[in-house]
């Protein structure tokens, strides 16, 4: 096989940039080589297109079914994982917003002695009993 450079005018058939992996032919009257940056061509001789065709189709038939399925598998585990980060993002936002309430402080009850979060989503006042120096901070 030959090797020709962009711009060499050939004769009639087929060749094919092995660097960009373009096939392209060349009509009966004969023509030019593109210019490009991947400059050269081998020409193909017209037999071995001939036996290439079924395979490059066989590969066709086969392989794009396997690329449709494995593009529509990635989009629903992506879908998947947007939903599970989601839920996840927000149940933990939500439960930090709980604990980080303004004014609700963990402070041992003064009915039972057991410790437990005084305040509630209608009272926000300090718990009662806190040192000064927590006092003054809440205060400022």
């Amino acid at each position: 096989m030959r090797l020709y450079q962009a711009g060499t005018a050939v004769a009639a058939g087929y060749y094919i940039n092995p660097r960009a992996l373009e096939l392209l032919t060349v009509g009966p009257e004969g023509g030019v080589l593109p210019l490009g940056p991947d400059g050269s061509f081998i020409r193909v001789p017209w037999a071995a297109i001939l036996a290439l065709a079924p395979v490059l189709g066989f590969a066709f038939v086969v392989f794009l079914p396997a690329i449709a399925f494995a593009m529509i598998a990635y989009y629903l585990a992506a879908v998947l994982w947007r939903l599970t980060t989601r839920g996840v993002t927000s149940v933990a936002a939500m439960a930090l917003a709980a604990a980080g309430r303004n004014g609700v402080a963990l402070a041992p009850s003064p009915k039972t002695g057991h410790t437990e979060m005084s305040g509630g989503s209608s009272d926000l006042t300090p718990a009662k009993g806190l040192p000064a120096e927590v006092e003054r901070d809440i205060a400022a």
